[in-house]
């Protein structure tokens, strides 16, 4: 979410990266090796279309770390555009890279005046994960929970009975009270 929200939003967050130390950790731990096992970064790179994903690990988590990557820590010196919080020769973990991810934590980022005042100005936020989140969000959201408290924004939380994937009959829920929030 941006500090330039406008008043009139509602948002879900639905299973939202949210976290990140136990949310990305357990993948970067893996990252490594699971790279290796796709012949290293170029290597997985170019396997991309060929790949038929059936699990989120490897390969969904390889792809997430490397998104992630572009999005959190872009460097247009590195060779694909972006830093790995890790080192791809050994697998130990870059303190300063993880640090550039960190800072986009939506728990840390909820505690800046700027971004404090854009998630007040929603009309409706509504937080929802599945309570065995594969991804540990469940923990994450817990967290943006007590702190929205803390700070008395108003947010309507949800756990659901699952984990992360197949999930989408939680629109159901979702859209709803996001429509009727916009028509208060």
């Amino acid at each position: 979410m941006t500090a330039a929200c406008s008043p009139r939003i509602s948002r879900a967050i639905p299973s939202g990266d949210i976290y990140f130390e136990f949310g990305y950790l357990p993948d970067l731990a893996k990252l490594h090796a699971n790279l290796q096992r796709f012949g290293g970064l170029d290597r997985y790179i170019e396997k991309i279309p060929e790949i038929k994903p059936k699990t989120h690990d490897p390969f969904f988590s390889v792809l997430g770390m490397l998104c992630y990557g572009a999005a959190f820590a872009p460097n247009p010196e590195a060779h694909r555009g972006f830093d790995l919080p890790i080192d791809l020769e050994t697998g130990a973990l870059r303190q300063d890279v993880w640090e550039r991810w960190l800072a986009w934590d939506p728990v840390r980022l909820i505690d800046r005046p700027e971004y404090q005042r854009a998630w007040r100005g929603l009309r409706h936020l509504y937080l929802h994960v599945g309570l065995w989140n594969e991804l540990n969000f469940q923990i994450g959201t817990r967290v943006m929970a007590g702190k929205l408290a803390e700070l008395g924004i108003p947010a309507d939380v949800e756990y659901f009975d699952d984990g992360h994937m197949d999930v989408s009959y939680r629109y159901d829920i979702s859209l709803p009270r996001l429509e009727a929030a916009l028509r208060a």
